[in-house]
């Protein structure tokens, strides 16, 4: 079913997103470890469509403070974004990010392939 397809591929974005990350994205604190780190969205995942909701571009560990208790802290995040990959790319991101709810794909179609893909990178 969609929602366990969205379970394994939310399982498998922690896993990369922790290998990839160790420090909290928005705040100063370092080496994330358990219950205080969360993988974060740029942004609010209940916004994005399907297309982007699991999309590791959109994807960083924060710890549970600035996701949990500050709301993921999506001004910082995006500034800190705009420093990573530069202010155009960035963007283009964000524009991603707001027309993905009206981009209509098979999300179950879309999230299968994606899963093949992130099994590829984890091993």
């Amino acid at each position: 079913t969609t929602p366990q397809l969205e379970d394994i591929l939310w399982t498998h974005c922690k896993r990369i997103t922790r290998k990839r990350f160790k420090d909290c994205y928005t705040c100063s604190q370092k080496n994330l470890e358990g219950a205080n780190a969360h993988t974060g969205h740029y942004f609010p995942k209940g916004a994005l469509g399907a297309i982007l909701k699991y999309d590791l571009r959109v994807l960083r560990l924060q710890c549970m403070r600035c996701n949990y208790y500050m709301g993921g802290m999506g001004g910082v995040f995006r500034e800190n974004m705009k420093k990573e990959i530069g202010v155009e790319a960035e963007q283009n991101l964000y524009n991603e990010c707001t027309a993905s709810k009206g981009f209509p794909i098979k999300a179950k179609d879309h999230y299968i392939k994606l899963i093949r893909s992130y099994e590829q990178i984890m091993d």
